[in-house]
C-alpha cells in the first residue's frame, strides 16, 4: 500500500512537472515582453523629456540673445547720440583703436582722403 501510495505521489508530481513547465515557459515570455515594453517606453519618455528640456533651452537661449542686442543696440544709440552722428563716433572709435594700438605694438590701419589705408605698425 505505502509503494501504491509512493507511486500514485510520483506520478502526480511528474504530471504536475509535466504540465507547468509549458506553463511557466508562456508565463516567462510573457513577463519577458512586458518587461522590454517597459524599458522601451521609459527609454522613449526619457528621450522625448531630454527634447523638451534642450527646445526650452534654446528658446531661453534666444531670447536672452535678443535681449543683448537689444541692450546693444540702445546703448550704442545713446553713444551716437552724445556724439551727434555716427561718423563722429566712428572716428572717436578710430581714435581710440589707434592709441590701444600703439600701447600694443599692432598693426594700424588709418584711411586717407581717398578713401585707401595705409598700412603700417609700431615697432617693438
Amino acid at each position: 500500500m505505502v509503494i501504491l501510495g509512493g507511486v500514485v505521489l510520483l506520478g502526480a508530481t511528474v504530471s504536475g512537472a509535466l504540465y507547468g513547465c509549458p506553463q511557466y515557459s508562456v508565463y516567462s515570455s510573457r513577463m519577458s515582453g512586458e518587461a522590454t515594453l517597459a524599458e522601451a517606453q521609459s527609454s522613449r519618455m526619457a528621450k522625448v523629456a531630454e527634447a523638451k528640456a534642450r527646445f526650452e533651452s534654446a528658446q531661453y537661449d534666444a531670447k536672452a540673445e535678443v535681449a543683448r542686442a537689444q541692450g546693444t543696440r540702445d546703448a550704442n544709440n545713446i553713444v551716437i547720440s552724445s556724439f551727434g552722428s555716427t561718423e563722429e563716433r566712428l572716428r572717436y572709435l578710430q581714435i581710440e583703436a589707434m592709441k590701444d594700438g600703439m600701447k600694443e605694438g599692432t598693426v594700424i590701419y588709418v584711411p586717407t582722403e581717398g578713401g585707401l589705408p595705409i598700412l603700417g605698425g609700431a615697432k617693438k
